[in-house]
């Protein structure tokens, strides 16, 4: 708990509004050299904070990151023995929201249906768990189990894995049922924008997945008008996105595996 806490309050603190912040403050400090460091490094993270909110560079970074593993049509995958889901992809049933709702990412649960559905794999293996778990909370893997026999999926064909709060911790809960149900094959379903991690964190753990990308944000031209290099909150929170996927790759490259 204490390495998972650490590591999202560090990706928190690293985000282009975040460094701002500390860079403002540190040119507000007393100390002469330290003010004048200050005053560069604010502007430096200023100007930076402007080009993340301009929308053309979101959606490079976009494009750049999800294009790593591009979609493909269903018709083009070879049969699998599973599809593997990965949570992060509903809102409980909980307080004033009465059913489950598919959240951002919720295209991750209705194209493992349709994988399902159209014959590419016998099974789903939902890895999701709740990233602060509470008794009274509902499981993800129970909702988007729930969502997948909606969309027509037996609930025999489910298997579930509710206890992965992080990508890497998907890999090895999915591990250990891949070997305990003699499972050889497998697409892995997840957003294009969370791929690129999630295929590094499941071939370090030896699970042979093929990448079955969905969720795609970015298809169209990057430079659409005028107003695409004019800043905007929504560019700078889909930029700062991007930049946490691609941290997130970069430690899941380079940290010694296990």
């Amino acid at each position: 708990m204490i390495w998972l806490m650490t590591s999202k309050i560090l990706a928190a603190i690293s985000t282009p509004m975040m460094m701002t912040v500390v860079a403002v403050a540190s040119a507000a400090m007393r100390e002469r050299r330290a003010r004048r460091f200050g005053f560069w490094f604010a502007l430096f993270t200023i100007g930076q904070v402007l080009a993340f909110s301009t929308p053309v560079v979101a959606k490079w970074l976009t494009r750049a990151l999800e294009q790593q593993f591009p979609a493909q049509p269903i018709t083009q995958f070879a049969h699998a023995d599973v599809a593997v889901v990965l949570g992060g992809a509903t809102r409980g049933a909980k307080a004033a929201r009465l059913e489950v709702e598919l959240g951002s990412a919720g295209n991750r649960v209705l194209y493992a249906a349709r994988l399902y559905k159209a014959g590419k794999v016998d099974r789903i293996i939902i890895s999701a768990g709740n990233l602060t778990p509470h008794p009274t909370d509902p499981r993800e893997a129970d909702d988007i189990a729930k969502l997948l026999t909606e969309f027509g999926v037996p609930r025999s064909a489910i298997l579930l894995e509710s206890e992965s709060r992080t990508t890497r911790e998907n890999a090895e809960q999915t591990r250990d049922i891949w070997l305990k149900h003699g499972i050889q094959s497998g697409l892995l379903v997840t957003s294009a924008l969370h791929m690129a991690r999630a295929m590094v964190e499941f071939r370090r753990h030896g699970l042979p997945v093929i990448p079955a990308t969905t969720d795609v944000l970015e298809s169209g031209a990057i430079y659409d008008s005028p107003l695409d290099i004019i800043p905007s909150a929504a560019a700078l929170a889909r930029s700062t996105e991007v930049l946490r996927e691609m941290l997130g790759w970069a430690v899941a490259t380079l940290r010694p595996y296990p």
